[in-house]
Formats: structure tokens, sequence, C-alpha cells
């Protein structure tokens, strides 16, 4: 088994990762032990013949058979609104939680932000490593603050989705967000943008339909 999205929501995601993926692949290789052909842990304990006490085998097989996994002391990305910026406790999560943290210290504005990672085209991953390193060159101790607005976070959440929905239906494959800018600094022109523009172009590719979400826009407006 191998760790899920969540991690990437810590800085230490790497060495998370890491760690979790030993953890699995320790537990599979016990689970596959007791059951003398190749499983999981996952698949083995949710069988219907297993009890506590094969469960416990399981553990104590795995304490007896793994060497020392050191875990991570972890610190979480800052956040606001997670729920309204949506693709919470996921890469895509994280990578707005970054971004967002990231405008919040250096605030240059989100045009130049988005502009400079048009440079070239990423994986999520990659793009995460990316803005992991502009985090660490800005404030090596990474105490980062969460933006005082998610409304452009938000927005940006949206018509990233909004554009892949419309490739998928013309059977284009889906990009990643570093495409995403890639292939919207042509027509945007992200560099030296307000936020106030910013935020319109991003309206334009997918309004905002939610009444609150709606509220903010006019009061970011208004500011």
């Amino acid at each position: 088994m191998r760790f899920d999205d969540s991690v990437y929501m810590y800085w230490e995601w790497q060495k998370l990762s890491l760690a979790l993926n030993a953890m699995w692949s320790e537990l599979d290789d016990a689970a596959s032990q007791i059951a003398g052909r190749r499983t999981t842990a996952i698949a083995s304990i949710f069988e219907p013949t297993v009890d506590l006490e094969k469960v416990n085998l399981l553990l104590g097989l795995t304490n007896s058979n793994t060497s020392l996994i050191e875990f991570p002391k972890i610190v979480r990305r800052p956040t606001k609104s997670e729920s309204a910026v949506r693709f919470a406790g996921k890469m895509l999560g994280a990578l707005f939680a970054t971004l967002g943290a990231l405008e919040e210290t250096r605030s240059s504005g989100y045009g130049d932000l988005f502009s400079s990672l048009a440079d070239k085209p990423r994986t999520n991953e990659e793009l995460l490593l990316h803005l992991d390193a502009m985090c660490l060159a800005t404030n090596p101790t990474l105490e980062l603050q969460p933006p005082k607005s998610i409304v452009i976070l938000r927005a940006l959440g949206n018509a990233f989705e909004d554009s892949n929905k419309s490739r998928s239906n013309d059977d284009m494959p889906e990009l990643s967000l570093g495409e995403f800018f890639v292939e919207t600094e042509l027509s945007a022109n992200w560099a030296g943008l307000s936020d106030q523009v910013v935020l319109r172009r991003l309206l334009l590719i997918s309004p905002e339909e939610a009444d609150a979400p709606k509220k903010a826009i006019e009061k970011f407006f208004a500011e």
C-alpha cells in the first residue's frame, strides 16, 4: 500500500511518505508471511475470519521483522477556510495552501506569482517541490501565515477544475496545475496584473455560483 495524498499537507511530506511507505511495506510482508501468499495488510485484516488476535499477530510479526522506521516531526501547511477553497487534504489542497502562504509572505501579487510558475510545465508533485523551495528561500523556518483572503485561491480552484472538465469533454488529457499556468499565461498574461484583475480573469473561466463566496468577492473588489 502507498501513502495517500494527505501527506502533501505537511512541509515534511517527502520524509513522511518514505516512512509511511516503509511501514506499509513491512506490514504487507508480514501479512504475506502469515497468509503464505502475496497479499497486503489492509486486505488481510478485512477478511471475514480475522479477529483481534490475528491483528495482534500481524503487528507482532511486523515488529519482530522490522528495523526502526523513523517518522519525522511534521508541521502542517498554514491554511484558511480549507472547505471553501476545496481539495482539503489533497495534493491540490497543499498546492493552494502553499500558494496562499507564499503570496501572503511576499505580497508580490498573484499575477506575478502565477506568471513565474508558467516558465515550464510541471506535474503537481514537481510544482509542490518548486513552491516548497520558494518558501524555504523566503523563510528558512517555514513559519508562514495563511492568506487573509481566499477568494483568488477559490477562483483558481474552480477555474482549474472547470478547465479540466471541458478538456475531458473534448477527450483531451487533464492538466496539472503547473500546466494550467502555462496554458493560461498566453491568454491571461498574468505578470503585473493586480489581484483584482487576476480574480476577474479567473471568474471569466469559471463564474462563482455560490452566494457566500459571491459576497466575499464583492467585498474583495470594494476594498
